[in-house]
């Protein structure tokens, strides 16, 4: 899975709605050259803005003593879905939960969105719910983590900065 902001790496005129790209890897033991890459769906999410301080900067998340965009300032890693897919297997349903970074107001503070897909039987995936995790806009929140226990609560350790400089 990757999430894709379609307005910062979407081709001209590409849709303006961000997706969530699945994938299913079938690998064949007997013959790894049969092996499969299949792309499976492009799930619309909510909109997300991945371009923290620019998309070629890895310094942008600023910290105590440590001005913003500094030598010494930290990378959002913009790029990817942060630490594993979380899957699950309820018996009535599948759930995948997952979160990135994303800009939370315009002003390179980094959030976790978060999301979750589900399945039922042999239907396809589908958005179940989402949400971005930034409480205030004075702290970075990013590096995050999620797993879901057999009740369905969710559960996110993350990263956070505090008193960075702009």
């Amino acid at each position: 899975m990757r999430h894709l902001d379609t307005e910062v790496h979407g081709p001209s005129g590409f849709p303006s709605s961000d997706i969530l790209e699945i994938y299913a890897f079938h690998v064949d033991w007997t013959t790894p050259a049969s092996s499969t890459f299949t792309k499976l769906a492009d799930i619309v999410t909510a909109e997300f803005d991945s371009s923290l301080c620019g998309l070629t900067s890895f310094y942008c998340m600023g910290m105590p003593g440590v001005a913003q965009g500094s030598s010494s300032s930290l990378d959002p890693i913009r790029e990817v879905i942060m630490n594993r897919l979380a899957y699950r297997n309820f018996g009535s349903h599948e759930t995948l939960v997952g979160n990135f970074v994303t800009d939370i107001n315009g002003n390179n503070i980094g959030g976790v969105r978060w999301f979750e897909m589900r399945k039922v039987g042999a239907g396809a995936w589908s958005l179940y719910q989402e949400g971005t995790y930034a409480p205030t806009t004075a702290d970075n929140r990013w590096m995050g983590g999620i797993a879901m226990d057999h009740e369905h609560q969710r559960q996110q350790p993350l990263r956070r900065l505090r008193g960075h400089e702009r």
